[in-house]
C-alpha cells in the first residue's frame, strides 16, 4: 500500500485483515474487561503485547488506537495501532524525508510518536 493511500478507511481495512489486531478488536467489542491470560496465551507475540496494553486500547473512529499520555499528564494523544504489513513502510516514511539519514533510537522514536499523535 502506497502511503498516499493511507486513509481512515484503508487503515480500517488493513486492521481488519491483520490477524493480531483483528483478534484484539473482537475481544474489545465483546467486552471492555481485560480477558484472562488463557484467552491469549497461545496467540502470537503481537496479540500478547496488545493484551498487556489493554487499559490503553480503545476503538476510536473505527480504528484500534493506543492512548499515550504526556509525562505531565496534561495531554492525551491517540496513536493508531499499525498493522504489521504497513509498519516497515511507515517507519521508512518517518525515518526518511527531511530527517533523512540515521537518527538515534531516541530521535526515531520521537519522530514516530510525533507522526502518529492524534488529539
Amino acid at each position: 500500500m502506497d502511503n498516499c493511500e493511507w486513509s481512515i478507511e484503508s487503515l480500517k481495512n488493513e486492521q481488519e485483515i491483520d490477524q493480531n489486531i483483528c483478534l484484539i478488536v473482537q475481544l474489545i467489542k465483546k467486552d471492555r474487561i481485560k480477558p484472562s491470560w488463557q484467552t491469549v496465551a497461545l496467540a502470537f507475540h503481537d496479540v500478547k503485547v496488545l493484551w498487556a496494553q489493554w487499559p490503553c486500547l480503545q476503538i476510536r473512529d473505527g480504528l484500534l488506537k493506543w492512548r499515550f499520555e504526556s509525562l505531565d499528564s496534561l495531554h492525551i494523544y491517540w496513536q493508531i495501532v499499525w498493522p504489521a504489513r504497513l509498519r516497515k513502510e511507515f517507519l521508512q516514511l518517518v525515518h526518511g524525508g527531511v530527517t533523512a539519514g540515521h537518527l538515534s533510537r531516541r530521535c526515531t522514536a520521537a519522530a514516530i510518536l510525533l507522526a502518529v499523535l492524534v488529539k
